[in-house]
């Protein structure tokens, strides 16, 4: 009778295979959502930009040090992002339908006019163009809580996302630069034809 090796056995093979098999699928981490429909994959995280992405717009914050102060919902048409270590900094991101047809300008120019009744001083408006899209730059100052802001907007196709920054006068100019960091990430999705649905 000849010896047979144990590791030359059918069983003992399939064995191996499964165990190595098992193995290598519980060390891969897990990209798929708890629960169907929620924007808690770490695939879709807001971070990497691809959360925004059936908004029509994608805007990346990885690496920038700013995190998500709330969880996030894939129904909502906001999120808000802190920068830690600051319990005044702020960055809000919205994003809304209108109604009617209108042009950057026009759309601003409905609510500047109220800024004053609300106590904020007008410190600039400035357009530019940012990967192929008009935006729209408008600088604001809350003397009687000290804030300072930039919000940033795009419009296309009656879709208009508002990028707000904000914090205390004093630390403004640095937060400043971590907002600018993220906004230059701001693209429309190519494939945006019509008004989002919410």
């Amino acid at each position: 009778m000849t010896a047979v090796n144990f590791f030359d056995r059918p069983i003992v093979k399939i064995t191996l295979a499964l165990s190595l098999f098992l193995n290598c699928l519980v060390s891969l981490k897990a990209y798929a959502a708890p629960y169907p429909g929620m924007g808690s994959s770490l695939l879709v995280a807001p971070e990497r930009g691809l959360f925004w992405q059936r908004k029509g717009f994608a805007l990346r914050t990885a690496n920038s040090g700013w995190e998500l102060a709330a969880p996030q919902n894939e129904a909502s048409a906001a999120l808000r992002y802190v920068k830690p270590g600051s319990s005044t900094a702020s960055l809000a991101v919205q994003l809304e339908t209108l109604k009617a047809d209108l042009s950057l300008e026009n759309y601003a120019k409905r609510w500047i006019r109220d800024y004053s009744s609300y106590g904020f001083e007008i410190l600039g408006t400035q357009t530019f163009l940012q990967n192929g899209s008009k935006g729209l730059v408008v600088d604001l100052f809350h003397k009687k809580s000290d804030q300072q802001l930039r919000q940033i907007l795009f419009l296309k196709n009656k879709n208009i996302v508002i990028l707000t920054c904000k914090d205390e006068r004093k630390k403004f100019t640095q937060t400043l630069q971590g907002c600018n960091q993220i906004s230059k990430t701001f693209e429309w999705n190519l494939k945006l034809t019509r008004p989002v649905a919410f």
